[in-house]
């Protein structure tokens, strides 16, 4: 873990820009080759102007700003070419699964009510080595609940599905 951080001013209002980097390490059992957030903060709020996940399954990157005073949040997050045989958490359950994964993520609000619009996209995908097709999900949350579009191009077949779900309770 490497980190440069610089800051200014009384406890109570600090403002200052920095970085910080973990190598060779593991976020939620999936291993990484880095993760680096680049920012600075100032007025309670923390903007984080670039954060990227390298590793071999493929690349994250998102930027992002959240108010400490409002809890408020902004986020931007992109993945492209994320190779989900790569991925240890399906690796743990057992699943011979292929395929490349892209999405994009977007939005602002608070943790309690965010406002997000998901897109993702899964291809090329096989199951045990037997070739399915592609997925695509786009889902949208508002009023604490997230509404859902999921749409299969699978090889035998094509499922389009629709949900909504709440966010509490």
């Amino acid at each position: 873990l490497n980190a440069q951080l610089q800051a200014d001013g009384p406890m109570h209002a600090l403002a200052g820009s920095g970085w910080v980097e973990l190598d060779k390490g593991s976020v939620y059992g999936e291993p990484v080759a880095s993760i680096r957030a680049q920012g600075n903060f100032a007025n309670q709020t923390i903007h984080l102007t670039s954060v990227t996940v390298s590793e071999e399954a493929g690349k994250i990157a998102a930027t992002g700003s959240y108010d400490l005073a409002s809890r408020r949040f902004k986020l931007d997050a992109k993945g492209a070419g994320i190779d989900v045989a790569r991925l240890e958490t399906l690796r743990r359950h057992g699943l011979a699964m292929t395929g490349k994964l892209g999405f994009t993520v977007q939005g602002a609000g608070t943790i309690e009510d965010p406002r997000l619009e998901a897109h993702a996209t899964l291809t090329g995908i096989a199951l045990s080595g037997e070739p399915l097709g592609s997925m695509k999900l786009t889902a949208r949350t508002a009023n604490r609940s997230v509404t859902y579009d999921l749409t299969t191009r699978l090889e035998s077949a094509q499922l389009t599905a629709h949900g909504q779900t709440a966010l509490g309770g």
